[in-house]
């Protein structure tokens, strides 16, 4: 028997009353699929073609609860994108929080418990915080709820059913080894800068470990890892303190958002111009890297994992077979060779707005 925590089931619809809503219009088939993954045993990684469910698959209208940390960022309305159309497509009811900013740990654990008073089949789970979250997977996964992580990468010891994320510890050893390539003809000690993220999440400390384990023993040393929200004001501010701090740095590594803002940032500093480097994309470090200014990043695959993760919860609420770990493969792009792959998979159309309710 399912318990029953928090809000009302009516306080939380009237809190839904007023959000974006689905119709069922504009039902699309991925033109991506099947997506290539690396299906995990252990530390063994196997890779493979995933195939997604048809809707005749489809055994009933399972309701899924999704927890979003932000909506702040175009990788995360992607995502939203993502898990709305995939929800249309299999013909499932969806509920979409949003916690409004990685700061926000206790109120995405108060939406946990909505999701479970509205009486969800399965919880899909982007985490603030692994550990912060770890208890209310426990509770739910004891209370009969599927739990499925989706895209914020969290260790394989987190009790979830099913997980699928891009693989933040490969994309950034490959925008490591990207520097390490870069600077192979210059001598000397190399100073960078690091910006992983929000400290207090898994796939920025993952993305920050990437890079130490990458650069160990090499000429390229990280003269600082600095942390913080991924909201431009945030990013821009960071950067040039950063630059002001350690005026000899030679190249930027680190998240999406910092992509955007550190080439304006070094130009208004009065800095060099120097390497900026993407740990991933999204539609504003994408620009850049189409005109140069951006100089390297890693595909993820934000739109792929999460309508992959839609998937994985209906295997796991159907008993039919499933992977429990999976993970994307990290392939870098330049203004070279962008043009050479399909980014369908990593973002939604420009004008998306996001939706929190499909019926």
């Amino acid at each position: 028997m399912r318990f029953r925590l928090g809000m009302t089931i009516g306080l939380i619809l009237s809190t839904l009353a007023g959000a974006n809503m689905a119709r069922a219009d504009d039902v699309r088939e991925w033109g991506w699929a099947p997506y290539p993954v690396n299906a995990w045993e252990g530390d063994k990684q196997t890779p493979k073609k995933y195939e997604l469910l048809k809707p005749s698959d489809v055994k009933k209208k399972w309701h899924l609860c999704v927890l979003m940390p932000t909506l702040t960022d175009s990788v995360f309305i992607g995502i939203n994108y993502a898990f709305v159309q995939e929800a249309k497509r299999l013909g499932l009811k969806m509920t979409i929080f949003d916690a409004g900013g990685f700061e926000n740990l206790t109120k995405q654990i108060s939406q946990y418990d909505n999701c479970v008073a509205l009486g969800a089949d399965a919880i899909l789970f982007q985490a603030i915080s692994e550990e912060g979250l770890r208890r209310k997977i426990e509770e739910g996964k004891q209370a009969g709820i599927a739990q499925i992580a989706v895209d914020n990468m969290v260790s394989s010891n987190m009790p979830y059913d099913a997980g699928v994320f891009p693989d933040n510890y490969a994309q950034a050893k490959a925008s490591a080894q990207f520097l390490i390539d870069h600077f192979k003809n210059e001598s000397g000690e190399i100073g960078i800068l690091d910006f992983p993220g929000p400290q207090a999440a898994n796939w920025a400390a993952v993305s920050a470990q990437g890079h130490q384990d990458a650069l160990k023993g090499q000429k390229i040393k990280i003269l600082a890892t600095i942390w913080g929200n991924t909201t431009k004001n945030e990013q821009q501010r960071l950067v040039e303190d950063a630059l002001h701090t350690y005026p000899d740095a030679k190249a930027i590594i680190g998240n999406a958002v910092m992509n955007e803002v550190a080439p304006n940032a070094i130009k208004e500093s009065g800095h060099e111009s120097i390497p900026v480097v993407g740990d991933y994309l999204n539609t504003g470090s994408l620009a850049g890297v189409q005109s140069g200014v951006v100089t390297a990043a890693p595909l993820q695959g934000s739109v792929a994992t999460t309508v992959i993760g839609v998937d994985q919860a209906v295997r796991v609420l159907q008993k039919m077979p499933f992977d429990k770990r999976l993970t994307a493969m990290p392939i870098t792009v330049t203004k070279d060779n962008l043009k050479d792959y399909d980014l369908t998979g990593e973002f939604g159309p420009s004008d998306w707005k996001p939706v929190f309710s499909v019926e």
